[in-house]
């Protein structure tokens, strides 16, 4: 097993096992790894943990529209319009 650091930003959680990132944002989880395997450069490694914070946000953002267009869809309809129009 290897070096295991865990960082909170917000309502993000932020685990690290060795090379790998895996973001938690409201329950869901997303991962990815270094863009450069060889290298140690800190500013590669803040690059894929930016990466991996949008993809977290993507997910879980598609996710909740996902559950709100079910739920009630006059909402959901309203909502991407109005997202249209900002």
């Amino acid at each position: 097993m290897g070096k295991i650091t865990i960082s909170q930003k917000g309502s993000r959680t932020i685990y690290r096992v060795n090379r790998r990132i895996v973001c938690y944002r409201d329950g869901h989880k997303y991962c990815v790894g270094k863009p450069s395997s060889g290298s140690t450069n800190i500013e590669f490694d803040a690059l894929s943990e930016n990466i991996a914070h949008e993809r977290c946000i993507e997910i879980c953002e598609r996710r909740i529209y996902a559950d709100m267009k079910y739920q009630n869809p006059v909402a959901y309809n309203a909502h991407k319009v109005l997202n249209a129009l900002a």
